[in-house]
């Protein structure tokens, strides 16, 4: 959906009640998910969802300097994702980024790590954080 707040309107009652007390529960991954495409789309960038197999997805792809940059975001610490490191060793794409409440960081794979509130500034015109 195009604004959280309308969807989080969407969900029954007890489920907003749990929400506004800080518990996202079962919904915290759509959620981080709903917000990170909202900045996308606030920073123009036009984005795609990736669905090689039932068992595989991208959460994002979009284009960074003509190139395709996929995205993944993470709600919890846990930020490993079979189907992004196997997307990655497929591609090899030049940039790939991961969102998620570690730190900054990248690998050798071209995989640049970021804390998901940091995507309001990662695609700053006037001095844009990425390479």
């Amino acid at each position: 959906m195009a604004d959280t707040g309308l969807l989080i309107s969407q969900f029954d009652e007890a489920v907003i009640k749990a929400l506004i007390l800080g518990d996202l529960g079962y919904f915290k991954g759509a959620l981080y998910e709903n917000i990170i495409a909202q900045i996308l789309h606030s920073k123009k960038k036009e984005t795609y969802y990736y669905e090689p197999s039932q068992s595989q997805e991208i959460d994002f792809i979009i284009y960074y300097q003509g190139e395709v940059t996929p995205i993944e975001v993470k709600s919890s610490r846990n930020t490993a994702s079979t189907s992004f490191n196997n997307f990655i060793k497929k591609y090899n794409p030049s940039l790939a980024l991961k969102f998620s409440q570690k730190n900054i960081g990248e690998n050798s794979q071209n995989v640049h790590y970021y804390p998901l509130y940091t995507l309001e500034f990662i695609f700053n015109k006037e001095k844009p954080i990425l390479p």
